[in-house]
């Protein structure tokens, strides 16, 4: 669970970079599938948390 966590601080400060207009456009598409990736490898965490097989 931290490791899920951990992901989700990450891609949410990415985020926010992003959008705070740090980035040129290039480097926000860029961040936005990091961010996307690092989300989605959280959601997995959790679901293998959740259902155990």
């Amino acid at each position: 669970m931290a490791d899920a966590i951990d992901l989700t601080a990450k891609a949410q400060a990415g985020l926010r970079d992003a959008l705070a207009g740090r980035l040129s456009p290039q480097q926000r598409r860029a961040a936005a599938r990091l961010n996307i990736d690092r989300i989605t490898r959280a959601l997995g965490l959790i679901a293998s948390i959740a259902n155990p097989s």
